[in-house]
């Protein structure tokens, strides 16, 4: 536990129980999850997205930093949510073939390093999919990063996460990055 507060408090997050069907741009990521089986999600909230994404025959996993949010996933009987810290994922190398970090990036002290950590849990040749709110969530409490797009596709270059697409049609910076992990 010690090992997470070393990045986190509870003032830079908020409670999340997020609708899988409601997010924004989800249902546009769901052509990219064909072919893939082992998903991680990051900054899952109370697992609501791995849950939906178990209920369709993929093995979903979720990591939160929120003791609370693990207990309510709990409580749903979600028993692949975890408290870890997406700094320092508690995975082995190439354990998943896609991560999902939405809506949690912007929460990261050290957003170089979070996307290093899903790179490395991530085989080569999967994928990662990312969703970064607009600029107007940048003076939120518990945001630390709203990065725009220039700075995004800048951070994965650094993170050495190949960007293949960028969707982004709501203004305001807000965007979802797809990539690919490569050597």
């Amino acid at each position: 536990m010690n090992e997470i507060l070393k990045y986190w408090d509870a003032a830079k997050d908020e409670f999340s129980n997020r609708d899988a069907e409601t997010l924004v741009g989800w249902k546009e990521v769901y052509p990219m999850l064909k072919g893939y089986r082992k998903i991680l999600d990051i900054g899952c909230g109370i697992g609501n997205v791995a849950a939906h994404l178990n209920s369709l025959g993929f093995e979903a996993s979720g990591v939160t930093y929120q003791q609370r949010e693990v207990e309510a996933a709990r409580e749903l009987g979600r028993s692949t949510i975890i408290q870890a810290d997406m700094h320092e994922l508690p995975f082995e190398d190439n354990a998943f073939d896609l991560f999902f970090m939405w809506d949690s990036l912007e929460h990261a002290i050290a957003p170089l390093a979070a996307l290093k950590e899903a790179k490395r849990v991530t085989r080569t040749g999967g994928r990662g999919c990312i969703f970064i709110p607009g600029q107007r969530w940048i003076e939120c409490e518990y945001h630390i990063i709203v990065p725009t797009i220039r700075q995004m596709r800048h951070l994965l270059w650094l993170a050495g996460l190949e960007l293949t697409e960028v969707v982004s049609h709501w203004g305001d910076e807000q965007a979802i990055y797809c990539v690919k992990v490569t050597d």
